[in-house]
């Protein structure tokens, strides 16, 4: 089962989001929004962020109720990172 996630989050290009796509315990897409930029796992690294994949299970993360997100409101910052 598919579970989505959105918590704020912060790089080096300042504030934002990141969003997280799990299948069971493992993220398999993740989107990144801080300031103006995007980025998403569909590259495997970032030179300015690192890893695009965080490799975290879901039960060591700390997402709550209130983080979950739609998968098509996953599926719309997937997207809108794909353009960039």
């Amino acid at each position: 089962m598919k579970k989505y996630f959105k918590v704020a989050s912060e790089t080096i290009f300042g504030e934002g989001h990141t969003y997280f796509e799990f299948c069971g315990e493992i993220v398999v897409r993740q989107v990144e929004h801080s300031g103006n930029k995007w980025f998403s796992s569909r590259d495997d690294y970032h030179g300015k962020i690192g890893p695009s994949l965080c490799d975290v299970p879901l039960s060591q993360m700390e997402l709550y109720e209130e983080d979950k997100i739609t998968s098509e409101e996953f599926e719309m910052v997937w997207e809108k990172a794909g353009k960039y």
